[in-house]
């Protein structure tokens, strides 16, 4: 009897987690659905200036623009940031690997002036704060799938890295440094060591060292 009771407990439990997983999955896909629904609106008329647009390396990209919206397109790109140069980019490559010849019609479409929004207010940082992450995504997902997509978050630094590298595209200055992550409260790093710890246990290859105070002062 008691070992039915443990099998109909742990199985009740099972159900239960499932549950929370799939309710937490709803909302969040509910509060997506709800932003790509609403309007955008339009650009505010006066925006403060960039700082990446006040002497940018290539001014004669900044204002580059068709003289005429074409009147049908094969694809829309909205927006000429970083998410939209990538779809344009990989488009172009894609006809290149195969060697495809095609009429199709690729726009994209600017407020703006080229890169001018999101992207081009980031503070110069391609910082993956992972061990952070992999904590979130593990309250919504499996270990294993929030430790895949920790893993590709990863993967950016390499391959913008690499892709400006390979492209000679030195105004970028894409480089790889050290960071440190620096915390004033005892809670908050105790968190972080917790879940640098339960990190590695997923993604043994990340390299994260962690110092307290006195050990802090001590490495150069």
């Amino acid at each position: 009897m008691g070992g039915v009771f443990s099998i109909l407990q742990n199985g009740s439990k099972t159900i239960i987690a499932a549950a929370s997983l799939l309710r937490a999955l709803s909302t969040e896909l509910d509060q997506a659905l709800k932003r790509a629904a609403q309007s955008p609106g339009l650009p505010v008329p006066k925006p403060s200036q960039t700082y990446w647009l006040n002497d940018p390396p290539h001014p004669q990209l900044c204002d580059a623009n068709s003289p005429k919206l074409p009147q049908t397109a094969d694809v829309v790109i909205i927006g000429s940031g970083i998410a939209g140069a990538a779809v344009a980019r990989s488009l172009l490559h894609e006809r290149h690997r195969r060697n495809v010849r095609t009429d199709e019609k690729v726009v994209v479409l600017e407020a703006r002036q080229l890169c001018s929004g999101a992207t081009a207010r980031n503070g110069g940082h391609i910082k993956p704060s992972v061990y952070e992450s992999f904590s979130r995504f593990s309250k919504l997902l499996p270990k294993d799938r929030a430790a895949a997509l920790a893993r590709f978050q990863l993967l950016h630094v390499k391959y913008l890295t690499e892709l400006c590298e390979s492209e000679g595209i030195e105004s970028a200055e894409a480089r790889k440094v050290e960071t440190v992550d620096f915390f004033l409260d005892d809670e908050s790093f105790s968190k972080a060591v917790t879940d640098v710890e339960e990190l590695k246990k997923w993604l043994p290859e990340v390299e994260i060292a962690v110092w307290k105070g006195d050990q802090a002062q001590k490495v150069r």
